[in-house]
């Protein structure tokens, strides 16, 4: 499985984000991969799906990659002050999704 920092490839580094993943599965069946999400309280949101799809977890949790498919994960902090600006969805003023559509 191929893990790509996307921060390390930001071309705005000097805004705000949180620490995101892309993830690609080149095999023909689904995997699961361990991560480590640190010792803080963690959301991680799949900027594919537009949805969180864990919510307070530390440490190492488990996660499914489809077949020959992508994930790009943010690990989020835990913060409820969500904001919807121009398409933006933004977590405590960090901007986390840009295609974010409230519809």
């Amino acid at each position: 499985i191929l893990q790509i920092d996307c921060n390390k490839t930001d071309l705005y580094p000097k805004q705000k984000s949180f620490p995101t993943y892309l993830f690609f599965n080149p095999y023909a069946e689904n995997k699961t991969i361990e991560l480590n999400v640190g010792d803080q309280w963690t959301n991680i949101y799949d900027l594919i799906s537009h949805t969180f799809i864990q919510k307070n977890v530390k440490g190492k949790v488990s996660i499914n990659i489809p077949a020959d498919g992508v994930k790009v994960l943010v690990y989020t902090n835990t913060s409820k002050k969500y904001s919807y600006d121009s398409g933006v969805f933004k977590i405590a003023g960090v901007p986390v999704d840009y295609q974010y559509s409230t519809k």
